[in-house]
């Protein structure tokens, strides 16, 4: 397949050029016209339930159209809803790109669509916190409101976008979502904003009194369908050889994973290695879900958020790492029985898989 376009970057039209026989799969509504003879075919692509995925979570239409070129070849003109750009992707089986909700309108018949998670950001941003993920070999097509910029990375090269003007990225790229103000719990504690926080030790901060209320165990979170699935307990040696998804830099838990994968250490100083990050345990179990890679979770994070149906959860083999949990607080902080009450609060939950620390 050819691509041509025309009438850029404001209205563009993109004309796919077939060669004889050759297939092309078009987004609904997203075909202008077409040359003579090109047979179509319209049907949930995937079959139904894949095709809910693409409309219901990607942004897409429930039925895709397949385009067929007659004997002497023809072609198809495809565009999307909106004014604006229109551009070619080139995917190859090593460089699958994550292409944002509602911008693909078409693929060569060699690239396979599934629906992905691209993060909580975007839902925090009106996005929606899915896309497509493209893979295979040949040409997909996005389009998008106003023109496309790009922006080639060097290598540990670091830009930082707002989740709303991503339009597709190289899903060998390392890359964090997360909010536009973080870290700010430990501030809001010594400032006065907040009165107490429960945190992960170890905690170190001038001024500030601890009390430890419980350990918990590390799990292993796999998306739905991972070849580990069906394992009674994962190695930390076995994460090193995953996409693993962790914490941004700073957050005291991305620091206890590493401690369990000490290998990931080294991995990370590989400009290649394959770790992505996430602003929050929320963003991180959602990207889980959508297939980006596997982590760890703190046992009193499973089971939280809508995605109990599309993750599975593993435990570690023996020994099993832990983390212990505290109450922080000033010390200046004048009803130190509102701290003891709200300890014995914490203790009082029900929180499976942890030892309480009642003394």
């Amino acid at each position: 397949m050819q691509v041509q376009l025309r009438h850029n970057p404001a209205f563009t039209v993109a004309r796919c050029v077939l060669a004889p026989g050759e297939p092309l799969r078009v987004e609904g509504g997203a075909m202008l016209a077409h040359s003579a003879g090109v047979q179509l075919e319209s049907k949930a692509q995937g079959g139904v339930m894949k095709g809910l995925s693409r409309s219901l979570l990607g942004g897409g239409s429930f039925f895709v159209t397949t385009y067929t070129a007659p004997q002497q070849g023809g072609w198809v003109d495809v565009a999307g809803m909106l004014p604006g750009d229109t551009v070619p992707i080139t995917i190859a089986p090593d460089r699958p790109f994550f292409l944002s909700r509602g911008g693909w309108i078409a693929n060569s018949y060699g690239v396979e669509i599934d629906t992905q998670w691209g993060g909580m950001a975007n839902l925090f941003g009106g996005e929606g916190g899915f896309g497509f993920r493209a893979h295979g070999q040949g040409e997909a097509l996005v389009s998008v409101y106003g023109a496309v910029d790009y922006i080639d990375l060097q290598p540990q090269e670091v830009v930082t976008i707002d989740t709303g003007h991503v339009v597709a990225y190289d899903l060998a790229i390392q890359f964090r979502m997360r909010r536009a103000v973080e870290g700010r719990s430990i501030q809001s504690l010594k400032s006065g904003e907040v009165d107490v926080i429960l945190i992960a030790l170890p905690f170190h901060q001038a001024g500030v009194e601890i009390r430890a209320v419980y350990d918990e165990p590390f799990f292993v979170a796999v998306p739905k369908g991972h070849p580990w699935e069906g394992k009674k307990r994962v190695t930390s040696d076995e994460l090193t050889r995953e996409s693993l998804l962790l914490l941004g830099e700073g957050h005291c838990f991305r620091d206890q994973v590493l401690e369990i994968c000490h290998t990931v250490r080294s991995r990370e100083r590989n400009p290649i290695a394959r770790t992505v990050e996430g602003g929050s345990l929320e963003t991180i179990r959602q990207m889980v879900a959508g297939g980006v890679g596997v982590t760890v979770l703190p046992a009193t994070s499973i089971g939280a958020g809508g995605t109990g149906d599309l993750i599975r959860v593993l435990p570690f083999a023996r020994p099993v790492p832990v983390r212990r949990v505290a109450l922080a607080w000033r010390r200046s902080f004048p009803r130190p029985e509102a701290i003891e009450a709200l300890r014995k609060a914490v203790l009082a939950c029900n929180l499976p898989q942890v030892e309480k620390l009642d003394s």
